[in-house]
């Protein structure tokens, strides 16, 4: 037996003149979100959306297409003021304020939202490959000790190759 399909009820969105508008630009793509001022989305709109593909997901003209297709939708349901916070490194950042201020949506305030690492994750280890160049390099002398430390330390100050001064 079919299982009856239960169509979901669409969510109401209260629209007033003041909102938000959310401009998240990666590498890849950009996604521009139109909401109001509680947050609730008034209407998105995406490079991918608008038909572009790779690597011109990522360009000005790609951030001003999905945004001119997103404030279009926002303004006729009466939207009028936007506070703008801006993520991401990409490409479009700015394209896509401008073409939202331009569709005659007023832009108030750009806030940059960024993520910030306060010195998050370990780097990886250095390599020693830098040194490969120079006639007495690291790499010459490094498999012949077990002990690294206390022998690089002890080759450096024994050696007669090696000058101290």
């Amino acid at each position: 037996m079919a299982k009856k399909t239960v169509a979901a009820k669409k969510r109401v969105v209260k629209i007033d003149a003041n909102g938000q508008l959310h401009v998240h630009s990666s590498f890849n793509n950009i996604i521009v979100t139109l909401a109001n001022s509680e947050g609730q989305v008034i209407s998105w709109s995406s490079a991918g959306k608008m038909g572009f593909r790779s690597s011109k997901k990522n360009t000005p003209y790609a951030a001003q297409m999905a945004a001119q297709d997103c404030a279009k939708v926002a303004y006729d349901l009466g939207l009028r003021r936007v506070k703008a916070y801006v993520k991401g490194p990409g490409n479009g950042r700015e394209s896509a304020i401008r073409t939202v201020h331009g569709v005659g949506i007023e832009v108030t305030e750009i806030i940059d939202v960024t993520p910030l690492p306060h010195n998050g994750c370990r780097p990886p280890k250095s390599s020693l490959r830098f040194l490969s160049n120079s006639s007495n390099s690291v790499s010459d002398f490094l498999p012949k000790f077990r002990n690294f430390n206390k022998s690089f330390f002890w080759y450096l100050t024994n050696s007669p190759n090696v000058s101290t001064s």
